[in-house]
């Protein structure tokens, strides 16, 4: 979820993305819901701003069924990483960072970010999520030395800062984080369209509870 908007600034509609990982997760997002919708009753900041629930939606399918009833009944999205590199086609590619990303390297910001440093960066998050909700990782060991050779690359990157209230901390906290996109032509791999769809479903690097990491892809003939 990122969320940002200048100060004063009037909102009436805001729509939230979340993503739920794993089928416990799932089962207690009833819970989050009830506390939106009695924060809405109450008010939220110090104006006790109120606001109400126009919908939810889960792939698309709307699941409010009355203004305090969900219908959990819907499809669950899973995801399987294909780590096939054998080329199925020649691509280019954009990658969009909609919010900041965070990756680092020896402890250091990394803000120009090439396209095989993410998809190392997306491997891992991928991995590590095998082994917290699969209780495995990625089985196959991946040589990213073997891809095929990029043909064209462009990178836009700059810094970029943002805040967020700590409540157990009781101040401020900064976030540094980069944002821009990468451009790529080359021959794709199975493995390479399956992390590019992973990091769209998951965001990258660190602080994505905060919003940070949203990617887009977008790929031409």
């Amino acid at each position: 979820m990122f969320i940002n908007f200048k100060h004063n600034e009037e909102i009436v509609e805001l729509s939230i993305d979340i993503t739920l990982i794993g089928e416990k997760s799932i089962s207690y997002f009833p819970y989050l819901f009830f506390s939106i919708v009695r924060a809405g009753e109450k008010g939220i900041f110090r104006n006790r701003i109120k606001f109400k629930v126009a919908n939810i939606f889960a792939n698309e399918e709307a699941i409010l069924v009355e203004d305090d009833k969900l219908n959990m009944d819907f499809e669950r999205k899973n995801f399987h990483i294909n780590t096939d590199i054998r080329l199925i086609e020649r691509k280019k590619l954009k990658i969009d960072f909609i919010s900041p990303i965070r990756l680092r390297k020896n402890s250091k910001l990394i803000i120009d970010i090439d396209y095989i440093f993410l998809l190392k960066a997306i491997f891992r998050r991928i991995d590590l999520l095998c082994k917290i909700y699969n209780k495995k990782s990625v089985e196959n060991y991946i040589n990213f030395s073997d891809l095929s050779e990029i043909i064209y690359e462009k990178n836009i990157f700059e810094k970029e800062k943002y805040y967020y209230y700590s409540s157990r901390l009781k101040k401020k906290i900064l976030l540094i984080g980069t944002k821009g996109f990468i451009e790529v032509e080359k021959k794709l791999s199975n493995l390479e369209k399956s992390l590019l769809k992973g990091a769209e479903i998951f965001g990258i690097g660190s602080n994505t509870s905060f919003g940070f990491g949203k990617v887009k892809i977008k790929y031409y003939d």
